[in-house]
């Protein structure tokens, strides 16, 4: 069957970037596309997926009874005497700049595929 589209030059980009990373053609491409949308399961809705969770009874292996009171606990924890937090506040900026830079890089690839 032959179908003729007309895309948006945005959508019609996306995909000759898609085909010239994945070196197939266009149609190739559009063909998979189509056939993943059509194939894939539906989606549980997030209520679904709460109750879900909610119904799951907890693993007898991960859970812990508590000892002691925390905040005794975190008043005597001993302190790091070698801790620059002018230091790690800096180390910490360049993690998160890192994550944005990456998070970035992600929805643009998505957007791409």
């Amino acid at each position: 069957m032959v179908i003729t589209l007309n895309l948006p030059d945005t959508l019609a980009q996306q995909l000759q970037a898609k085909a010239r990373l994945q070196q197939q053609n266009i149609v190739e491409i559009i063909v998979k596309l189509l056939t993943l949308s059509f194939e894939a399961p539906p989606a549980q809705s997030l209520a679904d997926l709460i109750a879900e969770i909610k119904a799951t009874p907890p693993n007898p292996l991960c859970v812990r009874p508590a000892q002691g009171r925390l905040a005794e606990v975190l008043e005597s924890a001993p302190l790091a005497p070698d801790f620059d937090l002018e230091l790690w506040t800096q180390q910490w900026a360049l993690v998160e700049a890192e994550m944005k830079a990456t998070t970035q890089a992600n929805a643009l690839a998505e957007r791409i595929e």
